[in-house]
């Protein structure tokens, strides 16, 4: 029942997630704070967004999950022969660095996903499996460039991490309370939300002209994407 009850509220907050990927994108494009035009506006892109997510958590649930407990069964069976095994240690230590290595190909395509895909499908207004399919064609040969993007989203992310800790520890663990509580958290995140989704956007803006999505002054009633 529990495991029933938490994949319900999974696709549900997945489902909120991508509407609310595409309203976090129209504000941060367009400057505004805006929530029921982004909402009804780009809901068939985010409907193809939960759809894809849902497909990649499942497979990467079942791969990852796969693994591990294919490690930990082996590792069960050398308890229970009470006999030391390098063969079954070797392919434990295996399946272990098997999901470790596949829970770091579901990582960047989810990143990849949210940072240059969502743009893409809310620039084109297409669905995920097409915009993924114009992504590689727009970064074809720029490959080590991504990497490097990686490399630098990991960097900024240890950044904030050691900042937040910082100021965790320096106020008694308070200020690691009240953003552990859903909205204040994000009120006192939000500047690195933002950063992270204009970061993506200029980043994105450096294919050409027409991928330039956020918009000084976009004219009264229109949006920038």
């Amino acid at each position: 029942g529990l495991f029933l009850l938490g994949v319900i509220l999974w696709i549900l907050f997945t489902w909120l997630s991508s509407r609310g990927q595409f309203m976090f994108l129209h504000c941060v494009a367009t400057n505004r704070a805006e929530v029921v035009a982004p909402w009804r506006a780009y809901g068939a892109e985010a409907n193809s967004l939960w759809l894809f997510r849902l497909a990649l958590g499942f497979v990467s649930f079942l791969v990852v999950g796969t693994a591990v407990v294919g490690a930990i069964a082996l590792v069960l069976t050398m308890v229970a022969r009470e006999a030391f095994s390098w063969l079954l240690l070797a392919g434990a230590v295996g399946a272990f660095l098997a999901a470790a290595g596949c829970g770091v190909v579901f990582a960047v395509i989810r990143k990849l996903t949210l940072d240059f895909v969502v743009p893409v499908m809310a620039r084109r207004r297409t669905g995920c499996a097409a915009a993924w399919g114009e992504f590689l064609c727009l970064t074809t040969g720029y490959r080590f460039d991504l990497v490097l993007y990686l490399l630098f989203q990991v960097v900024l992310a240890l950044v904030v991490g050691m900042g937040v800790l910082a100021v965790t520890i320096a106020t008694c663990c308070v200020a690691g309370c009240l953003m552990a509580l859903p909205y204040l958290g994000t009120v006192f995140l939000l500047p690195v939300y933002v950063f992270d989704r204009a970061y993506s956007l200029q980043y994105l803006a450096q294919f050409g002209p027409e991928w330039e999505l956020i918009a000084v002054e976009p004219p009264p009633g229109t949006s920038a994407i």
